[in-house]
């Protein structure tokens, strides 16, 4: 259940920045940080509901609860104006169509005036003068040639239905033959439109993409594993869960910040999002050299809060990088891809920080390895700025 869950947020998460960016593509920036601050929001106010829910009507009808708030999304989703996204080219196609329709009006004027005009000219008592009619006549010789070719293909259809039928077997090409030519067509059809698509796609006609959903994939490794371990990591430190809970809140206050500033950002000639995504990651990789050499709970607080706010920020950048850099036909296609692999990474890294955790009996290595991971998408963010411009 939780695995259709989660298919159905992440599905209706993607629909709904598809359709933002073709509603708002100059302030997408500002409405999507807006958007996905809720997230923050629900990490703060959402367990605190449902531990009240809980109290008052049990876990069955807090769930039952929880599920019917959930389900306004479809109607509030559905009072979306979509048609909007089309206006353009709507107005284009209207365009078009009364330009052929004049053009359809003028050639039949004219066909009208020609007609009439080959009627009534040069004739000066105004009478209507008909063009005698030609005929043309075949020759008999001609039609004697026609007469016996005919004949000679009826002669030639009735030998063929007298010709036994193993001779016309044996005529014929094998079956099996046949279907591995039949088939080896088909595949070679497919393999066609394979690299068809592949040529077409944006991931190869712009490369500076593929590095970019690379940066998305490992991305996800930090997001995921980060939040997945900041409270058990905090009470394998010795910390009371009261005070874990603390942690939780300062990330909840600064993935709410991070995600409503990351709109606004000021961007510049000199300094754009590539540069706020290359300080961000920065400044995520001393939060964590702080988190990870320094033990002391006041500055859990605010390495957590630090490190939410660049996850959050980061979250936002990554998208608004490439609604940046793709056209507007092509943003649907490599927004999908991203939150695939953003999930199969998200899926990987928790996997991979948790049995770390296990395996040195410590969360410390999988803070570590997330380091390690931030490191990596500073030196590739690094890459992508000094080849940003396009091919």
């Amino acid at each position: 259940m939780n695995l259709a869950r989660r298919t159905g947020i992440n599905i209706l998460s993607t629909a709904i920045v598809i359709t933002l960016d073709a509603q708002s593509p100059d302030d997408f920036k500002i409405f999507y940080g807006i958007g996905k601050s809720g997230f923050a929001f629900g990490m703060v106010a959402v367990p605190l509901i449902a531990q009240y829910l809980k109290k008052v009507y049990g876990w069955r009808a807090s769930l039952l609860l929880l599920g019917g708030f959930m389900s306004h999304l479809v109607p509030f989703t559905m009072l979306v104006d979509t048609s909007l996204e089309r206006k353009e080219e709507k107005q284009s196609i209207v365009n078009k169509d009364d330009a052929t329709i004049n053009m359809n009006c003028q050639s039949l004027r004219s066909d009208e005036s020609g007609n009439e005009s080959g009627f009534t000219d040069n004739d000066p008592t105004g009478t209507i003068r008909e063009e005698p009619k030609r005929e043309s006549l075949l020759d008999l010789s001609q039609v004697e040639m026609i007469k016996n070719s005919e004949s000679g293909h009826d002669e030639q259809i009735a030998l063929q239905r007298r010709r036994p039928a193993k001779l016309i077997e044996q005529q014929s090409p094998p079956k099996s033959g046949a279907q591995e030519i039949q088939m080896g067509t088909r595949c070679h059809a497919i393999f066609e439109k394979i690299v068809h698509v592949i040529i077409e796609s944006i991931f190869y006609q712009d490369p500076w993409l593929i590095a970019l959903i690379v940066v998305v994939g490992f991305f996800g490794v930090i997001d995921g594993a980060w939040h997945a371990f900041l409270l058990p990591r905090a009470m394998g430190r010795g910390i009371t869960a009261s005070k874990a809970l603390s942690l939780a809140y300062s990330a909840g206050a600064g993935c709410f910040i991070g995600r409503c500033v990351s709109g606004v950002l000021p961007s510049t000639q000199y300094f754009g999002q590539l540069e706020w995504f290359l300080s961000l990651t920065l400044l995520n990789c001393s939060s964590l050299v702080v988190d990870i050499f320094i033990l002391n709970f006041n500055i859990m607080i605010v390495t957590s809060f630090v490190t939410a706010m660049c996850i959050a920020e980061l979250n936002i950048l990554q998208v608004t990088l490439c609604q940046e850099r793709c056209p507007s036909h092509a943003f649907p296609v490599a927004l999908a891809v991203g939150e695939v692999i953003f999930g199969i990474s998200d899926l990987l890294g928790t996997s991979i920080a948790g049995y770390l955790a296990d395996r040195f009996a410590d969360f410390n290595a999988s803070f570590i390895f997330l380091l390690v991971v931030e490191i990596c998408i500073f030196v590739l963010m690094v890459i992508l700025k000094l080849t940003k411009h396009r091919t």
